[in-house]
C-alpha cells in the first residue's frame, strides 16, 4: 500500500483498496456524506441568481456565524450541567471552546474589509427587511448565556464562597477563579465580536445613516456595551474599592 502526504497538511494518506463510501446519503466519499457537503454548498445563491458576486461572500460569512452560534448555544447547556455536577475542569474547557468559536466569527469579519461600499449596496438591496440584528443564533446566545449565572451562584453557595471572596483572594480558590475568568473571557470575546461587527457596518455604510431596521448606526453603539454576565464586571469595581487604589 502506497503512503503519500496530503498537499499542504503533512498528513499521510494511505492509498489501498478503495471500497467506496460506507455511510448512507449523497456524495462520492464518506467525508462528503458525513458533512453533507452537497446540501451545505447548495445553501448559497447560484451565480445566475446573484445580483452581485459579493452575495456569496455575504452569505458565506453570515451562514458560518449561525453554525458557530448553534454550537455555542448547545455548549452553554453543557456548561450549566457541568456546573451542577461540580466539574469545573470541563466547564472551563467548554467556555474556552465557546470563546474560540466566537473569535472565529470576529476573524471572519475581516474579510468584509475587501468589499467596497458600493458593492455592498448591491447586496443590501437583496436583503428585503433583513438585518444582522435579526440573527437567531445571536438572540439565542443573548437568552441562553444569562441562564448560566444561577448555576454559578448555586455552585458558589455549595462551596461556601462569594464572588467577592473569590476575587479578593484569587489564590485561595484558584479553581473557582479560573472558572469565573473563563466566563469573563467569553463575555469579552462576544463584546469584541459585536464591536468589530459595528465597526464593519460603519466602515461600509457610515455612522449617521439608518440601518435596515430604521436605527441610526451610532445608536447601536450603546447596545453593544451590554454584557452577558454583568456581575463579573461589577465585582472588579468592588475589588478596586477594597484595594483602595481609586482616587478619593
Amino acid at each position: 500500500m502506497d503512503v503519500k502526504t496530503a498537499p499542504g497538511h503533512g498528513c499521510p494518506v494511505h492509498h489501498g483498496t478503495d471500497a467506496g463510501p460506507t455511510l448512507p446519503g449523497d456524495g462520492a466519499t464518506d467525508y462528503e456524506r458525513y458533512l453533507r457537503v452537497g446540501e451545505l454548498l447548495s445553501l448559497q445563491k447560484r451565480p445566475e441568481q446573484r445580483a452581485h458576486p459579493d452575495e456569496l461572500l455575504f452569505q458565506t460569512i453570515h451562514q458560518s456565524f449561525e453554525l458557530w452560534l448553534k454550537m455555542v448555544r448547545e455548549e452553554l447547556g453543557r456548561i450549566r450541567q457541568t456546573l451542577d455536577d461540580g466539574d469545573l475542569h470541563t466547564a472551563v474547557r467548554l467556555l474556552r471552546r465557546c470563546r474560540k468559536a466566537i473569535a472565529a466569527n470576529t476573524a471572519a469579519l475581516a474579510v468584509f474589509d475587501t468589499m467596497a461600499p458600493n458593492d455592498f449596496h448591491a447586496v443590501r438591496r437583496q436583503l428585503g427587511n433583513g438585518s444582522g440584528a435579526e440573527s437567531p443564533g445571536f438572540h439565542h446566545i443573548q437568552r441562553e448565556a444569562p441562564t448560566v449565572w444561577p448555576h454559578v451562584e448555586a455552585l458558589l453557595e455549595r462551596e461556601g464562597e462569594t464572588l467577592e471572596a473569590v476575587y479578593l483572594q484569587a489564590g485561595h480558590r484558584s479553581d473557582l477563579f479560573a472558572l469565573l475568568e473563563a466566563m469573563t473571557d467569553l463575555d469579552q470575546e462576544v463584546h469584541a465580536w459585536r464591536t468589530t461587527h459595528l465597526g464593519v457596518v460603519k466602515r461600509i455604510i457610515g455612522r449617521d445613516v439608518l440601518s435596515l431596521k430604521g436605527y441610526a448606526v451610532h445608536q447601536l453603539e450603546e447596545d453593544v456595551q451590554r454584557m452577558l454576565w454583568p456581575a463579573l464586571w461589577k465585582v472588579r469595581e468592588r475589588v478596586t474599592e477594597a484595594e483602595g487604589t481609586s482616587p478619593q
